[in-house]
C-alpha cells in the first residue's frame, strides 16, 4: 500500500501536527486557510489520488516499468512530498472550483499557456492571490 510508505516518509518530511490519518484510510492536511479546503491524499493501489481542497484533484504515479515496484512506490511518495511542500510554500498556485473545474499550476510557470487566466482570482494554500503574488488574506 503506497500510503503507508506516504505517510512514513511524510513523518519525516513535513510537521505531524499539520495532518493526520483518517479512517478511510486517507491523510487529510487542514487547510491554513479556510477558503482552500482540506487536502486530502488517497491509496489507488498503483497511484496516489490527491484532492486538492475546493479546486481540482491530482494522480500521483511512477509508470516506469525498468523500476521495481518498491522504487515506484517510493518515486510517487518521494514525488508527492516535494510538491506538497511546494503547495505549502505557496509556489503553487490554485483556480476554480470542484463545481466547474479548476486545476494548478507552479508559479514560475509563466511561459506555459494554462486555463488560470480566464479566472478573476487564483489561490494559494494561504490565501487569496493577489495581483503581485502574494496573498490578501494571509493566515497570522
Amino acid at each position: 500500500m503506497i500510503l503507508n510508505l506516504f505517510v512514513k516518509k511524510l513523518s519525516n518530511a513535513i510537521p505531524i501536527n499539520t495532518w493526520f490519518l483518517s479512517k478511510r484510510p486517507s491523510v487529510i492536511f487542514h487547510p491554513l486557510w479556510h477558503g482552500f479546503g482540506e487536502i486530502e491524499v488517497l491509496d489507488e493501489d498503483d497511484e496516489l489520488l490527491v484532492n486538492f481542497g475546493n479546486f481540482t484533484h491530482g494522480h500521483f504515479s511512477c509508470h516506469n516499468e525498468k523500476l521495481s515496484p518498491e522504487e515506484r512506490e517510493n518515486r510517487i511518495a518521494d514525488n508527492l512530498i516535494e510538491f506538497l511542500q511546494d503547495v505549502f510554500a505557496d509556489r503553487v498556485e490554485f483556480y476554480g472550483s470542484l463545481k466547474g473545474g479548476g486545476g494548478y499550476r507552479y508559479l514560475d510557470a509563466k511561459s506555459t499557456p494554462h486555463c488560470a487566466n480566464f479566472y478573476a482570482k487564483t489561490y494559494l494554500w494561504s490565501g487569496i492571490k493577489s495581483k503581485q503574488g502574494h496573498p490578501k488574506n494571509p493566515v497570522p
